[in-house]
């Protein structure tokens, strides 16, 4: 129950003591019940806007608070990064296999609002990139607050011979909100969720995560940290499950899949500014697969590790 919201013993057994007089068949005349009636309204309008006050009060608070992290602007400038970035990284989730892509890599940013289909590029305003059409609600040294909407290819059969018989797994769009906290200099800890918005069986998952931040040169920037994910059911149930009817087009077991902890990773990048308006960006990640993640039949491995690079141009 909220602060604003208590009952007083003195009120309380003020007001029940007249509905128990009542109750026993003490009359007083219609004036004096008129009286009783009227002395419970007000204690009651009373109590009531205790409770509003009490939530209004909450509300600025909350507002002051937001406004006081928020105090230093969006970059409102114009900015963007073009690029190439190569990946090794397993074919999915638990797979034996990898594969390799050279992709191209792109990053625009007007004030709050932002779009790349590549994470880990470095701005001249030194914001964190985050994949997708992308909005910062709050933007501060200190704190973040962001929303995005991000394309998921969602997963094809094709993708690995350790897929085979599972059927494709649909593309979607999804909803990312995420918020990123840096109590000292250096050090940033992350939450974000994203869920699935068209309903193709994507479900949800989240991570929370923490990470350091250390300046090599005036050019270059390590980061290092451990993050750790969970999903719902239905994300769950879609890429480590196994049904019925995929257990005999695949040979696979039947695997309920449930809904918790998916994976924990360890992770390192580096960026450093190798010209005026050039950027080279590396990173390595060790994963390992828990809860029913590990156990799906067809996990073939616990454990994985990615490496990727890039190089962009800034403007």
């Amino acid at each position: 129950m909220r602060k604003g919201a208590k009952v007083y013993p003195r009120e309380l057994n003020s007001v029940t003591g007249g509905l128990a007089h009542k109750r026993q068949g003490t009359h007083r005349g219609g004036g004096s019940q008129g009286q009783s009636h009227g002395v419970i309204l007000l204690i009651g309008v009373l109590m009531s806007l205790r409770s509003l006050c009490s939530v209004t009060l909450a509300c600025g608070a909350l507002l002051v608070g937001l406004r006081a992290h928020a105090q230093e602007p969006a970059p409102t400038r114009f900015e963007g990064a073009l690029g190439v970035i190569v990946n090794n990284t397993s074919t999915y989730a638990g797979a034996d296999e990898r594969r390799t892509k050279l992709l191209p890599g792109f990053y625009l940013r007007y004030g709050r609002l932002s779009v790349t289909n590549a994470s880990g590029f470095v701005t001249r305003s030194n914001v964190d990139v985050e994949r997708g059409l992308g909005l910062d609600l709050a933007h501060s040294e200190a704190l973040r607050v962001n929303v995005a909407l991000r394309f998921d290819g969602g997963r094809s059969e094709s993708d690995s011979a350790g897929l085979v018989g599972l059927g494709g797994i649909r593309s979607t769009v999804r909803a990312r909100a995420a918020a990123t906290w840096r109590p000292v200099a250096q050090w940033r800890l992350g939450a974000a969720w994203s869920h699935d918005l068209l309903g193709h069986g994507g479900g949800g998952f989240g991570e929370l995560s923490v990470a350091r931040e250390q300046r090599a040169s005036p050019t270059t920037t390590w980061t290092m940290g451990a993050a750790i994910s969970m999903a719902d059911s239905r994300y769950m149930k879609s890429y480590f499950g196994v049904t019925p009817e995929q257990a005999v087009r695949s040979g696979y077991a039947p695997f309920n899949a449930q809904a918790g902890l998916r994976d924990s990773s360890l992770f390192a990048s580096v960026r450093s500014e190798v010209a005026p308006r050039w950027v080279a960006l590396g990173g390595a990640s060790f994963t390992h697969l828990l809860g029913s993640a590990a156990a799906s039949p067809h996990t073939r491995q616990a454990n994985s590790v990615s490496v990727n690079a890039g190089l962009a141009w800034l403007f």
